[in-house]
């Protein structure tokens, strides 16, 4: 049997091997096409050798009999095998189509069993690449070109040859369906406490417990990357429109933690770096013996790391086995990662000269951050796939190639001229092991891809209405122009723990309102409610899904997404800087997942507004019109200030006592210690008050981070405020910095739209803003007062010295308010609203929540 199935992958197999690549050439050259008599001698050939090697084989198996050797039922089980693959032959062989399972016929899905619960597990793998144990033996120091000489990895790399009973196994049984998606995933303890004191596992702010390696076995229960840095940091994972991909969100983890005291974490969690650099991979036949042969998947193919001269065509640049099966091994199959677009090179192309340092100090390569890739979907499954019958029946288990980290050498798949890295020095001969004995995600969910719009039940796990076929592709007419993604918590912390907010709900109802009114389509909430509510309160876990019940499923879709922040300090905290890895990844998926269903997309803040100016009253006509008269235009970036909040709409606020007091009744009594919003203000009125003049070129002085609205199909990766990586990077060569993008332009604040930056200020932001606003206030707005002939200034900067800088109370005048905002835009956001509320209050829960 053996013999006859290795003559059939000889006659039949797809050869990708550098003799096949060759052959492949030289035909291409010298226009040679083989003639019918050509194939059907081929075919004669390949038919005499199976049939002698039927012919030897069945000898074999007689005489084996004879002594006992085997028992007829494998063999009858071997015999109807090589039947069925000779019977699914492919007639034609392509490079990147070779067979990895015993059958590539059309699979009935429901001949597959469906289990309804199958729990997500990882099996945990040591590998260890260094020359010695552990290398740095204290803190490290704070330096960008401090490489790791490639002297002190083992060359060449180590056969693993463990088997399954080395590896661990831990189960997480949060993620057991497809309805467990994203918000089951094993990403971070949460709000769970250690056994051995009230004290949390895990703390976010100016934290100072080094995980590695003594809190190693308290974090693996609620995730494995810790204890093996191979396995990827999964935020989301979900299958593509079309049924070609399973489509992978990750974070890079070892930029959780960058302060000193870190060492030891930062050198454990390098190999999160590694699995964002590509290997090159081809398939063999020849196993060394040291590895373990055992399980019961014969017709398993090997890999073995190559140099990228004799890689498969699929195995060019890749890092995962992706091992498609079903739930008792009736059905599998193994394809090759593929990267969204190769960091490697981004990098490179940003001018770093490294994807990694071994100190760590990482963050200003934001880029970093988040990994996508995804795995390609076997032929067979994609029907299976947009259906939605795969699921329960078909599982992919993630396989991480375990490779060291490249330190500034560079191994790009097309950019021959620029590598550096030795991979026949660094990887000879190394095979990787079975998938079996292989560290690796296990058991993830193969689901349906997530519905357009969801009718019955609109949040992300649960069945939707099927989606269009032609959704997804090339020449699709997409069912949205412009969209937006907010990651929003019902309450949160800011950065460094400095105060909490809890107003989000009744300032999302007004913003929704708002975006909807100037042209979104849609919305799609990341709820990260549960992250930043430790009381276990229901109400605010997954309040904001009420919102879908206000607006209705055609305008919003709710995604749970309950990962916490791993590290909230502020960005220029010298000790610890900060790492908001919940929203980079929320961001990332929000464009994987809803990208292909719109023209233009965003991602942005309920404290920030983006308004038409001008003669335009809705964003879409602005954007028509920017493409009609520049149409290579793929990125419209917004500029703003913080704005204040208007003196005339705020009210005394008491709810401190020690600081914010109430005063002594009578006529010489001192204004109230501290102010907050009127509740009878809309935030967009309060907030327009921008400290420098509207359309005097101060704004492009003054900017805070930008926000942008993008094409999804151009920007392939977005962070907050950028668009870092885009398809251009990959059509121009040499290098160039980071922030460049002709592509992108801003947008005319006066003709065109803007941003209002409505940030909200907390009570303790107003202390003594009596006096402080009597010489330089930057907590309360002060509106300068207009003319009524076009909104000009009714004083100059010349008459100040007169007194006419300041109000009757004697507080100084400084800010702007825009007219078209007051006159229009906030008459029109209270008839809507008006118009919502009387819908809302006929719903008790959702009135309650709102006020």
């Amino acid at each position: 049997y053996m013999t006859a199935v290795h003559l059939m992958r000889l006659c039949f197999r797809n050869r990708s091997s550098t003799t096949a690549v060759n052959e492949k050439r030289t035909m291409a050259t010298t226009n040679i096409k083989m003639t019918g008599r050509k194939k059907s001698s081929n075919k004669r050939l390949s038919a005499v050798l199976i049939l002698i090697s039927i012919t030897y084989g069945t000898l074999v198996t007689y005489i084996n009999l004879l002594h006992k050797k085997i028992s007829l039922k494998p063999t009858t089980r071997a015999l109807s095998h090589l039947v069925q693959n000779f019977k699914t032959l492919p007639k034609e062989k392509t490079s990147s189509t070779r067979s990895t399972t015993s059958t590539n016929a059309a699979i009935s899905f429901e001949s597959l069993p469906r289990v309804t619960s199958l729990p997500l597990q990882a099996h945990i793998e040591k590998f260890e690449y260094y020359t010695t144990p552990f290398r740095p033996a204290g803190p490290m120091s704070d330096t960008f070109t401090n490489p790791l000489p490639p002297a002190e990895f083992a060359v060449p790399l180590p056969l693993r040859t463990q088997s399954p009973s080395d590896l661990r196994t831990v189960t997480y049984p949060r993620v057991s369906s497809c309805r467990d998606i994203p918000q089951g995933l094993p990403v971070d303890p949460g709000f769970a406490k250690r056994p051995d004191s009230s004290s949390l596992i895990f703390s976010n702010v100016k934290n100072e417990a080094v995980i590695y390696p003594n809190l190693l076995e308290d974090f693996l229960p609620y995730t494995p990357v810790d204890s093996d840095p191979f396995l990827p940091w999964i935020h989301d994972v979900f299958s593509s429109r079309d049924g070609a991909r399973v489509n992978f969100v990750a974070q890079n983890k070892r930029r959780c933690n960058t302060g000193s005291a870190f060492f030891r974490d930062i050198w454990n969690l390098e190999a999160q770096v590694a699995v964002m650099q590509p290997v090159a991979v081809r398939r063999v036949d020849d196993v060394p013996d040291e590895l373990w042969k055992g399980g019961d998947w014969e017709e398993e193919e090997r890999f073995q790391l190559s140099p990228l001269e004799n890689a498969d065509d699929d195995g060019r640049e890749t890092r995962f086995l992706c091992y498609f099966h079903s739930a008792g091994g009736e059905y599998r199959k193994v394809t090759l990662s593929r990267y969204q677009y190769n960091l490697e090179f981004i990098n490179w192309r940003k001018r770093m000269d490294s994807m990694l340092t071994s100190c760590g100090k990482d963050n200003s390569q934001f880029w970093l951050s988040t990994q996508q890739f995804y795995c390609p979907i076997p032929q067979e499954l994609k029907d299976g796939v947009v259906s939605g019958q795969v699921e329960g029946r078909v599982f992919l288990d993630l396989v991480p190639m375990r490779v060291p980290p490249r330190f500034g050498e560079l191994f790009i798949d097309g950019r021959e001229t620029i590598n550096t890295f030795n991979a026949t020095k660094m990887w000879k001969g190394h095979v990787l092991p079975k998938i079996e004995a292989s560290g690796r995600w296990a058991n993830l969910p193969v689901c349906r891809p997530p519905p357009v719009v969801a009718n019955s039940a609109p949040e992300v796990g649960t069945k939707g209405v099927t989606v269009p076929s032609s959704v997804g592709t090339k020449n699709a007419t997409k069912p949205h122009f412009l969209v937006g993604c907010l990651w929003v918590s019902a309450s949160y912390a800011t950065r460094h723990d400095e105060s909490t907010l809890s107003d989000i709900p009744k300032r999302m109802l007004e913003w929704l309102e708002f975006h909807l009114m100037v042209g979104f389509d849609h919305f799609y909430i990341y709820d990260n409610s549960a992250a930043n509510n430790p009381n276990d309160n229901d109400r605010l876990k997954e309040g904001l899904k009420l919102f879908v019940d206000i607006f209705g499923a055609d305008k919003i879709t709710y995604v749970s997404w309950p990962f916490r922040v791993c590290n909230n300090n502020r960005n220029n905290f010298q000790k610890n800087k900060g790492e908001r890895s919940s929203q980079y990844a929320a961001e990332s998926s929000c464009r994987e997942r809803y990208g292909s269903l719109t023209e233009w997309m965003t991602t942005f803040d309920p404290d920030e507004y983006f308004i038409p100016r001008g003669r335009y009253t809705d964003l879409k006509t602005v954007i028509r019109d920017i493409k009609i008269k520049e149409p290579n235009r793929q990125i419209l970036s917004f500029t703003c200030t913080r704005a204040l909040m208007r003196y005339e709409h705020l009210v005394p606020y008491y709810g401190n006592e020690r600081w914010c007091p109430r005063p002594k009744v009578g006529a010489d009594a001192p204004p109230a210690a501290c102010l907050a919003k009127d509740e009878k203000k809309t935030y967009l009125a309060t907030f327009n008050c921008e400290d420098y003049m509207p359309g005097t070129g101060q704004e492009s002085e003054r900017q805070c981070a930008k926000k942008q609205i993008y094409r999804p199909e151009y920007v392939l990766s977005h962070f907050i405020h950028y668009s870092p990586v885009t398809k251009i990077m990959f059509e121009e060569n040499g290098r160039r910095s980071h922030t460049s993008e002709r592509n992108e332009r801003d947008f005319n604040i006066v003709e065109e739209a803007m941003m209002l930056h409505a940030k909200t200020r907390v009570w303790w932001e107003f202390r003594k803003w009596d006096s402080k606003c009597r010489e330089e206030c930057k907590s309360v707005g002060f509106v300068w007062p207009v003319k009524d002939d076009g909104g000009s200034l009714a004083y100059t900067e010349g008459e100040t010295r007169s007194g006419a800088n300041a109000t009757a109370e004697g507080y100084k005048y400084n800010c702007w308010k825009h007219k078209q905002v007051d006159e229009y835009w906030v008459k029109q956001l209270k008839v809507k609203m008006k118009e919502r509320w009387i819908g809302i209050e006929k719903n008790r829960t959702q009135s309650d929540f709102l006020k």
